[in-house]
């Protein structure tokens, strides 16, 4: 993939060219340079950035915790730690469907979240699709951890 100039990162992380050229001398160093000296950069150092950790962003991730939808439930993150930020796991108490995504929409809303947990399987049923969709529509990231997040039995 072609490497991103200076307009096209700001782009990308939604920001002003001349923040990006700050960022660039301090804390978004470029991944080189082009024959007339123009910075360029690679989409993993901008999504990395992009996360939080260049930005300072105090944003937190989320990851939700419901009996009712195992699709979108995460058990356990390890140190509740996303590449150095913080996760808050919600726990969704609603006992009727349409209320508990209705709770769900509403935690996003609410706490407008950088990046939300889901399980990897989210991907595979409908309802996993819905979330993910409303989320990035929402400008959220969404990380699935398919070694961290297991489907809770029902019981």
């Amino acid at each position: 993939m072609k490497p991103f100039n200076s307009n096209e990162a700001a782009t990308y992380l939604n920001i002003s060219r001349s923040t990006v050229r700050r960022l660039a001398v301090e804390r978004l160093k470029p991944d080189g340079h082009t024959g007339s000296g123009r910075p360029y950069w690679h989409r993993a150092t901008l999504d990395v950035f992009r996360l939080g950790l260049g930005l300072g962003d105090k944003r937190n991730a989320i990851a939700f915790e419901t009996s009712l939808l195992p699709s979108i439930t995460c058990d356990s993150i390890p140190d509740q730690d996303l590449l150095g930020r913080h996760v808050e796991v919600v726990s969704l108490v609603s006992s009727d469907l349409l209320l508990l995504l209705s709770e769900l929409y509403a935690a996003i809303a609410i706490r407008q979240p950088a990046d939300l947990v889901l399980p990897a399987h989210a991907v595979g049923c409908p309802t996993g699709l819905a979330v993910i969709r409303s989320a990035t529509e929402s400008g959220c990231n969404v990380v699935l951890r398919p070694t961290t997040c297991a489907t809770r039995s029902k019981g």
